[in-house]
């Protein structure tokens, strides 16, 4: 057993001195009593004394006088003050001096003894303070979140800085109260109930949990609290609570949750269906505007697989795709129809991984219309290739005929009869020539069609020659580009026929024609320039539109500029000061092999 503590009882009164004496060894106390201010000093002096029992009247000195004279030898000794003279200024001035009670007599023993019993406990709880503060001040210092150490049955025996800053009381209002009148009243059993459960339990560690915290100004912030049973010899002697202010991150947590509050609602207001499926392809999200094209209502998907809501050949489809974006982490798009109130549905459903790595993300949207707009486009595709066909085998018929008059026309004319005549009968030909290779281009097969620009170029530039032997034209290419493609067009060929017909036309004999190829990351830039007279310049605003004269620029610039934003290239005049002739660029898109 420890030391017993000590009490000094100092009274004139012998009867008073004996009585309490008895009572205090009964209770196990140290007891010591004297009968003068003097003596009790000196007792003092000797012994050390938990507490002593003052008498204010005492016959050599005023009781405040010996108070003063205790404190300064024993500065921890809990002096209580006794007399049976009491006014308001005595009481006030001895509890000013430091007295810890100040009692009435005739004395009421039970109040003698509560008052003993509650100073000594307090000195206990200072000495317990005062070890452990020295034993964990440095590891108190340094943390960032509060921590109280409390006895056994929950008051507080020390607290750190951070404790008393989040809480607002000071160590000594924090000193001796209940750990539990730190949190809400909701909150104070749950942490009595968890640290019982530990102790049954022998575990050091309790769960920790989050709590409403009450500061001292009665305001409540939010906290998360870790418990530690401490153990002295085996048994436990108190706790340790660490408390960190999460009210930011609360605080967060609603506003995320708002966000995704907000969220679900724009989802639920898209025209598109989104379906989340986990990694067993149940439906765990739903969100929709419309039900319409739900084939089973929002709340039978909840929690249901895919194969227990679709069609099988429709689930399995799904499934599949699901599995695939999966492995691969890649969207992919699938499209489906399904019966909905009797009519045919078309759907395109979107996959794609989810954030968190294995739910799949289905985005699906009605394309029921653009189905159908397909459908009659393909339609008239069809109806198109068969009055091509038709009109290709009447025009290459009509223009046998022709070119079959024209040889017995030749044959009908001697050289030199009306050269006139024979020079009409020439362009005639050479237009139905043009007529019959544009026949042929369109009935030969896209994949045939060639798509190495430099190939296509020195084809038609063979051709014109053959024709037009006086004019020049010139192919200059920067950097190997031999095997460089563009994207294949039957009409391409089309356009540069129809830019060096008209530099022939325009820029007279002797007419030289310069094609520059260059390439410019994944666009080649070709640049077709002439030595004719140019283009007037009240006409360059106009070059390109529709429906202007040949003179004027020409109804073949505007389908040329149509022909070449239709493969995605553009088109446009060069000019300037330094511009000699007409002159073109035109930007092609680069296709790899």
């Amino acid at each position: 057993m420890g030391e017993k503590e000590r009490i000094l009882i100092v009274d004139d009164n012998e009867v008073i001195c004996k009585t309490m004496k008895n009572i205090f060894q009964a209770k196990n106390y140290f007891v010591e009593t004297v009968h003068s201010g003097k003596d009790a000093i000196t007792a003092n002096k000797k012994q050390h004394y938990n507490v002593a029992i003052l008498d204010l009247k005492l016959p050599d000195m005023d009781g405040l006088a010996v108070l003063s004279q205790l404190y300064k030898e024993n500065a921890d000794i809990g002096i209580i003050m006794i007399t049976g003279f009491a006014s308001i200024e005595t009481a006030v001035g001895a509890l000013t001096k430091g007295a810890e009670a100040f009692i009435v007599k005739p004395l009421n023993m039970d109040e003698v003894l509560n008052t003993v019993n509650r100073v000594i406990e307090k000195q206990r709880l200072m000495g317990e303070k005062q070890q452990i503060e020295e034993r964990y001040r440095i590891l108190y210092k340094k943390l960032s979140d509060a921590m109280f150490l409390s006895d056994k049955n929950g008051n507080v025996l020390l607290s750190n800085d951070k404790a008393v800053e989040l809480f607002g009381y000071n160590s000594d209002e924090l000193l001796g109260m209940h750990f539990t009148k730190l949190l809400h009243p909701d909150d104070r059993k749950r942490l009595q109930d968890s640290r019982s459960k530990s102790l049954e339990l022998g575990e050091a560690a309790i769960e920790g949990f989050e709590a409403n915290a009450r500061r001292k100004d009665g305001s409540y912030f939010d906290v998360h609290i870790t418990n530690t049973i401490l153990y002295d010899e085996n048994k436990p002697s108190g706790y340790q609570s660490l408390i960190r202010d999460i009210t930011e991150r609360k605080r967060a947590e609603r506003k995320l949750r708002e966000s995704e509050q907000r969220h679900r609602m724009v989802l639920s207001s898209m025209n598109d269906l989104i379906f989340i499926l986990n990694n067993k392809n149940e439906y765990v999200e739903v969100y929709v505007s419309d039900n319409r094209d739900l084939y089973n209502t929002r709340e039978d998907h909840q929690g249901k697989n895919v194969t227990d809501i679709l069609p099988p050949d429709v689930a399995l489809k799904i499934t599949e795709g699901a599995n695939r974006v999966r492995e691969s982490g890649k969207r992919e798009e699938l499209e489906y129809s399904l019966i909905i109130d009797n009519e045919k549905n078309w759907y395109s459903a979107m996959l794609e991984i989810h954030q968190d790595g294995e739910s799949i993300v289905q985005t699906v949207r009605n394309i029921t219309l653009r189905k159908a707009a397909e459908k009659e486009l393909k339609n008239r595709e069809n109806e198109l290739e068969i009055y091509s066909s038709l009109l290709q085998h009447d025009l290459s018929n009509d223009l046998g005929v022709i070119f079959g008059n024209i040889d017995i026309a030749r044959l009908l004319l001697s050289e030199g009869e009306n050269d006139e005549l024979i020079e009409t009968i020439d362009s005639i030909e050479a237009i139905c020539n043009r007529m019959e290779s544009l026949i042929t281009m369109f009935s030969r097969p896209i994949d045939s069609v060639e798509k190495v620009l430099i190939k296509q170029l020195k084809s038609i530039v063979a051709r014109t020659n053959a024709v037009n032997p006086n004019l020049t034209i010139n192919i200059h290419a920067k950097g190997a580009w031999e095997n460089l493609t563009v994207p294949a067009s039957r009409l391409l060929v089309m356009v540069w026929e129809n830019l060096i017909r008209n530099a022939a036309e325009h820029a007279g004999e002797n007419s030289i024609i310069d094609i520059q190829i260059s390439r410019e990351e994944n666009t080649v830039h070709v640049i077709f320039s002439d030595n004719g007279p140019g283009v007037s310049e009240k006409i360059r605003k106009k070059l390109f539109q529709k429906g202007v004269t040949i003179q004027d620029g020409g109804f073949g610039l505007y389908l040329s500029k149509q022909i070449i934003q239709s493969i995605g290239g553009s088109i446009e005049l060069v000019t300037g000061k330094s511009v000699q002739g007409a002159k073109f660029k035109i930007i092609l898109p680069i296709i790899p092999e």
